[in-house]
């Protein structure tokens, strides 16, 4: 017996599975993906910029907003050092993404230099959201709900992480024990 309803990664929200698989065969399967919300400026203007340089391409590719965000960072990093010594451009990621400062949106890159050029502190507010780094160096992220609805994927809603961590995809996780390990430092922490 086939199973009726399957839980997808965010590899998964690949129109080519609907083709493949079947929409139907999958009606009801969700999954989590990572998303910042589409409705802010930054998205907005993230969003009119790639259409106006690259009018065929889709803007439904996995992480398209974090990898330009993380190459807008880093260039803003190198400018805040005014240099690539690892130290400085490591600290500096912290200063061009931390409130407060000037709000840089995507595609502001002329706009961050005349700032930076000048003394200013910037604050870098993405297209896939807001990256101020915490102690441990780590951006607060968020997770959208989808659903295979019809021919098609259905985005439900954005959930944002540290805010909402024992709700996702609507389901209780409360008597659920997650282990998270963090890559960086080896400290395992236990959410009963």
């Amino acid at each position: 017996a086939f199973f009726r309803r399957f839980v997808l990664t965010d590899g998964m929200r690949d129109n080519a599975v609907l083709t493949e698989v079947g929409a139907r065969n999958l009606e009801g399967s969700f999954g989590l993906v990572p998303q910042a919300p589409r409705d802010t400026d930054s998205n907005r203007r993230f969003e009119d910029a790639f259409r106006a340089a690259f009018p065929q391409r889709a803007l439904d590719a996995l992480f398209i907003r974090e990898t330009y965000d993380s190459v807008m960072m880093l260039a803003l990093a190198v400018e805040r050092a005014r240099g690539t010594g690892r130290a400085a451009v490591r600290d500096a990621l912290r200063q061009i993404a931390t409130r407060p400062g000037e709000t840089i949106l995507p595609n502001e890159w002329a706009k961050a230099k005349q700032a930076l050029g000048a003394g200013q502190d910037i604050d870098y507010l993405g297209a896939a959201g807001h990256h101020e780094f915490d102690e441990n160096g780590d951006v607060q992220g968020s997770l959208a709900h989808f659903e295979v609805r019809g021919t098609a994927f259905n985005v439900q809603d954005a959930i944002r992480v540290a805010q909402d961590w024992r709700v996702i995809a609507g389901v209780r996780v409360d008597d659920v024990t997650l282990d998270l390990l963090n890559r960086r430092t080896g400290v395992q922490t236990r959410h009963d």
